[in-house]
C-alpha cells in the first residue's frame, strides 16, 4: 500500500546507517532527480539505463563519537539541505542503535515520519534461506544494480566498506548470495588483538593506497589488509561471474571505494564506481512504496 504522503511534490530523503557512518542524501521530488549516463571504469559511455542520483548527499562518521556530536552534524545538514522542502524519509541500518537514535532525533524535529525499510519492502528477488538475515544494505545496493544492468543481465555488486560484501544479481534481477571479508581496517584490527606484539595501525583516511613492499611492521601490516581485500575482492569477482555468465559487469561502492576501485578496474569485469548505489536503491525503495 502507498505511503499516505507519497505526493510527487515530496523528495525522499534517504538514510544509510553503516557500522561506520551514516549516510544522508536529498533526493528532490520526481522528474527533478539528477542522474548520469553510465561509464566503464576508462570513462566510455554505456548502455545500462539511468539511475537517479542525490542532488545532494553527506557522510557522518559515528563509530568512536559521542552521539550529540555526530546528530549535531546530521541536523546541521538537514537545516541547511531539506527544511525548505516537503520531504519524506527512509531509514535502512544495520547498526540498529544509531538507527533509533537518528530516528528520535527526527522525531524530535517534527513535521516529517522517517520509515524504517526493512527487506520485505523492496521490489527484489531474495534467492537465499534467510532473506530477513540478509545485510539490508546488500539488498539495497542489488536493487540500484538491477536498474542499472540491462535485461537479461547480472552484475557482481562490490560495498567497500568497514566489512567488504561482494554480492551477485543474477540474470533474472534475483540478489542469489555471495560473500562478506573483513574490511583493511578490521583485519588490521584483528592482527593487533590477536597477537602479543603486532602494533595497532593509526586510522588511515583510504585516500590512497599502501606500497606493496613495507619496509616497517606498520607498513607491511597496511600493505598486506589492503592488498589482500583487492586480491580477494578480484578472485570473488571472478568466480561469482563464473557461476552467472549474465553476470557480465562489476558496480563498486562504499566509503573505500574510490582508492579500491583503481585497482579493480576492469579486472575481471567492466567496472563501475557508484559512490550513491546504497542511498539510491532506498530511494527506489521510497518511489516502489509510494507507488
Amino acid at each position: 500500500m502507498p505511503d499516505a504522503d507519497s505526493s510527487n511534490e515530496r523528495g525522499v530523503l534517504a538514510i544509510d546507517v553503516g557500522n561506520s557512518r551514516v549516510k544522508l542524501g536529498w533526493f528532490p521530488p520526481a522528474g527533478e532527480c539528477p542522474s548520469e549516463k553510465p561509464t566503464t571504469a576508462v570513462g566510455l559511455e554505456i548502455a545500462w539505463p539511468a539511475l537517479a542520483s542525490p542532488a545532494e548527499m553527506t557522510a557522518v562518521k559515528h563509530r568512536g563519537r559521542p552521539a550529540a556530536e555526530w546528530l549535531s552534524e546530521v541536523n546541521q545538514w538537514c537545516d541547511d539541505v531539506i527544511d525548505a522542502h516537503l520531504w519524506r524519509g527512509v531509514i535502512a541500518t544495520v547498526h540498529p542503535a544509531v538507527a533509533e537514535a537518528l530516528e528520535s532525533a527526527f522525531t524530535r524535529r517534527g513535521g516529517n515520519h522517517v520509515r524504517r525499510i526493512e527487506h520485505h519492502d523492496l521490489p527484489l528477488e531474495v534467492a537465499v534461506k534467510r532473506p530477513g538475515r540478509v545485510g539490508i544494505d546488500r539488498l539495497l545496493n542489488a536493487l540500484a544494480a538491477k536498474r542499472l544492468a540491462p535485461a537479461g543481465h547480472g552484475a557482481v555488486v562490490i560495498d567497500m566498506g568497514t566489512a567488504v560484501t561482494v554480492d551477485l544479481l543474477d540474470g533474472t534481477g534475483a540478489f542469489a548470495g555471495g560473500a562478506i571479508l573483513p574490511g583493511p581496517g578490521l583485519s588490521a584490527g584483528a592482527l593487533h588483538a590477536g597477537t602479543a606484539a603486532l602494533p595497532k595501525l593509526l586510522e588511515s583516511d583510504g585516500s590512497e593506497a599502501p606500497a606493496a613492499l613495507g619496509k616497517s611492521t606498520e607498513t607491511a601490516i597496511a600493505s598486506g589488509v589492503y592488498w589482500g581485500v583487492v586480491g580477494a575482492t578480484r578472485e570473488l569477482c571472478r568466480r561469482l561471474a563464473a557461476e552467472c555468465p549474465q553476470a557480465d559487469q562489476a558496480i563498486v561502492t562504499g566509503g573505500a571505494a574510490a582508492v579500491f576501485a583503481e585497482h579493480l578496474a576492469d579486472d575481471p569485469l567492466p567496472l563501475r564506481h557508484v559512490p550513491y548505489l546504497t542511498l539510491a536503491g532506498l530511494h527506489l525503495a521510497a518511489e516502489a512504496r509510494a507507488s
